[in-house]
């Protein structure tokens, strides 16, 4: 609104004042300089993996109500995996090194989806990346890393359902779920 205020008084819309330019870089430099400070649902444990069987149709909405906290942002891409057959090893890899990294400010949520559909190979990696890492890291990160594997309920004995079964965790029932979902996104969603 700023920016088409300041543009109006212009002869040529092609061109921009550097002033306004300098107020949309410093406008994008602060959105992209927030830090996500994202809280688990009480139901999950930090410093774990939280394996959550639930049915297919009911992943992403179990999933996005995981980030309905209102003071923070949508989840980025670097979040969520959504697993196919197609994932490769590298993918997964790099969800877990960043779930498992220290020294970032931030305190995203991290979540693979669909973790049965991995191919056998790709589960394998998931399930020994996971351990190297862990093992690897400094204490602070693997005691605060937030990370949740999804799978299809009918899937229970998937590769990773069978590898991470000592971290399988439920997430209380939530009737209201779909609605505060709706809430969340109009929150988020707003035209500037």
């Amino acid at each position: 609104k700023t920016y088409h205020n300041k543009l109006s008084g212009f002869v040529s819309d092609k061109f921009v004042d550097l002033d306004v330019l300098g107020e949309t870089i410093q406008h994008v430099d602060n959105s992209a300089t927030a830090t996500v400070q994202r809280k688990l649902p009480f139901d999950l444990e930090a410093g774990k993996p939280n394996l959550i069987s639930c049915k297919d149709v009911e992943m992403a909405p179990l999933c996005l109500s995981v980030y309905t906290d209102k003071k923070q942002p949508l989840p980025c891409y670097d979040e969520i995996l959504i697993c196919t057959p197609e994932t490769t090893a590298e993918e997964v890899e790099l969800i877990l090194r960043r779930a498992l990294q220290s020294g970032s400010r931030h305190e995203k949520i991290y979540s693979l989806l669909n973790a049965d559909k991995l191919k056998h190979e790709v589960s394998r990696k998931l399930e020994s990346t996971f351990y190297k890492l862990s093992k690897t890291q400094d204490k602070s990160a693997t005691e605060n890393y937030r990370l949740i594997i999804c799978y299809d309920s009918q899937a229970n004995h998937s590769y990773v359902a069978t590898a991470f079964d000592n971290y399988k965790r439920t997430l209380s029932e939530n009737p209201n779920r779909n609605q505060e979902i709706k809430h969340y996104l109009k929150s988020q969603l707003k035209m500037p």
